[in-house]
C-alpha cells in the first residue's frame, strides 16, 4: 500500500492509500465466495463457484458494494494508522476509487488546531476598587450563626410564622389515602411571594397558624397541573392535621461564647475581624478572577488559532447534546424552546457555533499559555480536587475512587484546576506583577552577564593569589640558590686558604 499526504487548509491531511493489485485480488475473491453462498448459481455448490462467474453474474458493483460492506472499517482503519497521523476528531472518507488502479481510498483526517498567541504579558487593564466590608454584613453572619445555634422549646403559644409544629398529618384524594398518620417538626415560614401569588406549601402554613398543642384542623388545598410532585400535581388533596405541640426558638446573645461556639476563636472581636478578613480575600479573590478573564479575552483578541471542521462540528453537536440533556430535565423538547426563544433550529445552531468558536479558541489560547509560562497540575492537587468532587457530590468515602475511574471525569477537573491557575497568573501579568517577556529576557540577560563577570572576576582573583604565591616562590628559590652559591664560594675560598697554609706547616714538618 502506498501513502501519500496533502496538507489541507483548517488543520486537515487528505491521505490517499493506494492497495497493491495482489491485496485488492483477494478481496475480489473473499467477496465472490461471501455473495455466491447466498445466490443459486448452476452447476455449483453454494460457495463454490469460480470468481470469473460470480463476477459476471452479479457485477464488479456488487462485488464492490460486499468489500465496503465486509473490509471497509478494517480498511478505513489500515489507512488512517499507515499515515501515521492521530485524528483530532472523525476521519471522513473523501473518494473511493477502483480504477484505473484496482482500489484508492482517500481519507480527509483532522489534525491537531494551530495556536499564535501574541504579547500577552504587556496587557494592563486597571483592576477595579474592592468594595469595602461593612458592619451590616459582618452582623448578618452573626445573625446566621444565632440561628444555626437556636435551640427549640416547648410552649403553649399559638403557632405563628417562625415556630415549629409538632405534627401528625393524614391526606387523601377524594376516598384514597395517600400518607396516614405521619408524623414530624414543621417549620413556619412563608415564601416572600405569599400575599400575592401563594404556593400550595405558604397554604399549609398559613392553615396551621393559629394552632396549639391538641388542635385539630381539616383543610385542602388544590395544586397545579405542572406541580413537581406528581401524586399530588392537578388534585385537590384533604389533609387532616393533629398538632401534638409548638415550639419556638430561643436564640442566644450574639457575644463571646457564640463566637467560641462556632469557631477556635475567644473573643467576639476576633470572630469579626476574622470574618472581615475572609470576606475581604473572597472579593479579592472574584476581582481577580474577573480581571483573569478579561485579561484573556485581549490575549485572544491578540491570537491566532486554527481547527478542522470536524473538530468544530463534533464539538457543535456535544454542546446542542448536553443543551438537550439540560430541556429534558425540565420535560422540554428542542422544538418547545425554539418556540419559547422565537427562533428556528437552524438559527439556534448557528448561535450556539459562535460561542463554540469562542470556547474553542479561547481553550487554545489558554492551554498555549500554561505551555509557555509551564503551568501545570500536579498529580497530587488533581487527586485532593476529585476529592473535593466527591465530597460535595455527597459520593461517600469511596466515591472519589469511582470518579478516578472515569477518563473524562478526569481530564474535565484536570482542565478546570488548569484554567484556574492560567486566570490568575493572567489576573497577575494584567496588574503588572508579572514582567513583560521582553523585560524577563532582558533580566535573564543581565543576570547571566552579572555571574559571567563575577566568574571572570573570581577566576583574575584566583590567578592573581596563584602568581603572587608563584612569584614568592621563586624569589624565595632564587634567594636560597644565591645564599648556596655564597656558602659554596666561601667554602672554596676556606679550602684553599686552608690549603696554602698546611703545605708550609707539612715541609716545616717533614723537616
Amino acid at each position: 500500500m502506498e501513502i501519500i499526504k496533502d496538507e489541507l487548509e483548517r488543520c486537515e491531511t487528505l491521505v490517499t492509500a493506494t492497495f497493491g493489485k495482489k491485496e485488492v485480488e483477494k478481496l475480489y475473491k473473499k467477496a465472490a465466495r461471501k455473495l455466491s453462498r447466498g445466490y443459486k448459481i448452476p452447476g455449483f455448490r453454494p460457495g463454490k463457484a469460480p470468481y470469473q462467474i460470480v463476477a459476471r453474474r452479479l457485477g464488479i458493483d456488487t462485488l464492490h458494494e460486499q468489500i465496503l460492506q465486509e473490509d471497509g472499517e478494517r480498511l478505513y482503519t489500515k489507512v488512517i494508522q499507515a499515515s501515521e497521523i492521530t485524528p483530532y476528531g472523525q476521519a471522513n472518507v473523501d473518494e473511493i476509487t477502483w480504477e484505473p488502479e484496482p482500489l484508492v481510498i482517500k481519507i480527509r483526517i483532522p489534525t491537531a488546531p494551530t495556536v499564535t498567541v501574541g504579547n500577552y504579558r504587556d496587557i494592563r487593564i486597571e483592576p477595579e476598587a474592592i468594595e469595602p466590608v461593612t458592619d451590616e454584613e459582618i452582623q448578618e453572619i452573626l445573625v446566621q450563626y444565632q440561628e444555626q445555634n437556636a435551640t427549640w422549646v416547648p410552649s403553649e403559644k399559638l403557632a405563628e410564622e417562625g415556630d415549629s409544629a409538632s405534627i401528625l398529618v393524614t391526606e387523601r384524594d377524594g376516598d384514597t389515602v395517600i400518607t396516614d398518620d405521619e408524623s414530624g417538626d414543621y417549620v413556619l415560614i412563608l415564601s416572600e411571594t405569599a400575599e400575592e401569588n401563594p404556593t400550595p406549601q405558604d397554604k399549609f402554613t398559613e392553615a396551621l397558624m393559629g394552632l396549639s398543642e391538641g388542635d385539630e384542623k381539616e383543610f385542602t388545598i388544590t395544586y397545579p397541573e405542572d406541580f413537581n410532585d406528581s401524586k399530588h400535581a392537578g388534585k385537590t388533596i384533604t389533609f387532616h392535621v393533629e398538632v401534638s405541640g409548638v415550639k419556638v426558638k430561643e436564640l442566644d446573645p450574639i457575644d463571646d461564647e457564640l463566637a467560641q461556639s462556632v469557631s477556635d476563636l475567644d473573643t467576639l472581636d476576633a470572630l469579626k475581624t476574622h470574618l472581615q478578613t475572609n470576606i475581604e480575600q473572597q472579593r479579592e479573590n472574584e476581582r481577580d478572577v474577573a480581571l483573569g478573564n478579561k485579561t484573556l479575552l485581549e490575549a485572544v483578541k491578540l491570537s491566532e488559532a486554527s481547527w478542522s471542521v470536524a473538530f468544530e462540528d463534533q464539538t457543535l453537536q456535544q454542546r446542542l447534546k448536553e443543551q438537550e440533556q439540560q430541556l429534558k430535565q425540565s420535560s422540554l423538547r428542542f422544538e418547545d424552546y425554539y418556540k419559547i426563544q422565537n427562533t428556528t433550529k437552524e438559527a439556534w445552531e448557528e448561535k450556539v457555533r459562535a460561542s463554540v468558536v469562542t470556547e474553542l479558541k479561547s481553550g487554545l489560547v489558554l492551554g498555549e499559555i500554561s505551555r509557555q509560562e509551564n503551568i501545570t497540575v500536579s498529580e497530587q492537587e488533581l487527586m485532593t480536587q476529585i476529592r473535593l468532587v466527591a465530597q460535595s457530590m455527597q459520593l461517600g468515602e469511596s466515591g472519589w475512587e469511582q470518579l478516578m475511574k472515569s477518563p473524562q471525569v478526569q481530564d474535565n477537573i484536570k482542565f478546570n484546576l488548569l484554567s484556574n491557575k492560567v486566570i490568575n497568573f493572567l489576573a497577575q501579568v494584567a496588574k503588572g506583577e508579572v514582567p513583560a517577556k521582553d523585560d524577563e529576557i532582558a533580566n535573564e540577560v543581565i543576570a547571566e552577564v552579572e555571574a559571567d563577570d563575577t566568574s571572570v572576576a573570581e577566576e583574575a582573583v584566583a590567578e592573581g593569589t596563584e602568581t603572587d604565591t608563584t612569584d614568592e616562590a621563586s624569589a624565595d628559590t632564587v634567594e636560597t640558590e644565591a645564599v648556596a652559591e655564597d656558602a659554596e664560594t666561601d667554602a672554596a675560598d676556606d679550602g684553599a686558604t686552608d690549603e696554602n697554609t698546611d703545605t708550609p706547616n707539612s715541609e716545616k714538618d717533614a723537616e
